[in-house]
């Protein structure tokens, strides 16, 4: 609640609007992360990137609008469950050629091949859960707007489906 009343005043976008702010804060994070500094310090900086984001109108906006980067946002939610598929066999002792060493984040590999199997992976992560967006995420989200939504709590969306009265509260300025 917060970080969207900061959202919301005017003095914010002066500050954190800026490519160089997002820029500096993500350096931070990654710096954090990889210095295992406390948590509370780490998910403020989430917090504050999240912030820079949701109010920038420079170069990194242009790069989120780009209709790639859209997509994979519209499915990111498939994405993350549909990972343990395709992750769960090596973890199971399924191992590809080329590797040495059993069960997950324990085998290794030459770089080449390496890439070449994330770049598979990735592939058909995007498949798996394109699949899973257009045949079971969207029908269920219509369904449950639908049943429980209704027009008389929020707006459609550009693709015609309802947006829940919270969720219009957190759509970006115009």
């Amino acid at each position: 609640m917060l970080v969207y009343l900061l959202y919301r005043l005017s003095a914010f976008s002066n500050a954190f609007g800026k490519d160089v702010s997002t820029l500096l804060i993500g350096v931070l994070l990654i710096t954090a992360l990889h210095f295992g500094i406390n948590d509370g310090f780490v998910v403020i900086l989430f917090a504050a990137l999240v912030l820079n984001f949701a109010g920038n109108t420079g170069v990194l906006h242009r790069v989120c609008n780009n209709r790639v980067l859209q997509y994979l946002g519209d499915i990111s939610y498939s994405m993350y469950l549909m990972q343990i598929f395709l992750q769960e066999p090596f973890s199971k002792g399924l191992r590809l050629p080329g590797t040495v060493g059993i069960g997950r984040g324990k085998q290794n590999i030459a770089f080449s091949s390496g890439a070449v199997y994330c770049a598979v992976y990735l592939l058909a992560l995007v498949a798996l859960s394109t699949i899973t967006y257009y045949c079971i995420e969207r029908p269920c989200r219509k369904f449950i707007n639908r049943k429980w939504g209704g027009e008389s709590r929020g707006k459609g969306d550009s693709r015609g489906e309802t947006i829940p009265q919270a969720v219009i509260l957190s759509q970006p300025r115009t």
